[in-house]
């Protein structure tokens, strides 16, 4: 029985290419040279700190970061990975990520996105739903509303004209 050396399912004997991941197969090979294990690493990219999970069953392959869009490469070498950077994005700011989750965007920004979250957070928490409630729900509402308003005017900041 032979295994695919990307995604390790077996392989049919009639078959060129993986029915999984399309990767062509040379049957000529020992049984032992196509078997992987799953090898599934938890990597936190140095650009944005964002950590995610990479299945790592390849012994050479290449990755992108969710958040930055950096690119990255691992290798195994003596049963370690090797992990390098290709392409590093531009570094985003922890103000500026802190501000993208407050209106639950990513990087790149779009501003149709940001726009349409913003409102969605200023008809919740305006002070004119909660009129009826009484003062100190209004009050809350209101500062609320204003803390809305200067996280859009500082994330209006990072973004490019």
């Amino acid at each position: 029985m032979s295994f695919c050396t990307r995604c390790g399912c077996k392989l049919k004997l009639n078959l060129k290419f993986c029915t999984q991941c399309g990767l062509k197969c040379d049957f000529s090979t020992s049984n032992k040279d196509h078997q992987t294990k799953d090898k599934s690493i938890v990597f936190e990219c140095i650009v944005c700190q964002n950590e995610f999970s990479i299945n790592a069953i390849d012994t050479f392959n290449a990755f992108a970061c969710i958040k930055c869009k950096s690119i990255f490469s691992y290798e195994w070498k003596n049963n370690k990975c090797i992990i390098n950077v290709i392409k590093k994005e531009k570094n985003i700011p922890k103000e500026l990520i802190i501000l993208m989750e407050y209106f639950e965007i990513e990087y790149p920004i779009e501003k149709n996105k940001l726009k349409t979250n913003y409102r969605k957070l200023l008809s919740q928490y305006h002070p004119d739903k909660v009129l009826h409630m009484g003062k100190e729900f209004k009050e809350l509402a209101e500062q609320k509303t204003k803390e809305i308003i200067k996280n859009y005017e500082s994330i209006q900041y990072w973004i490019k004209e």
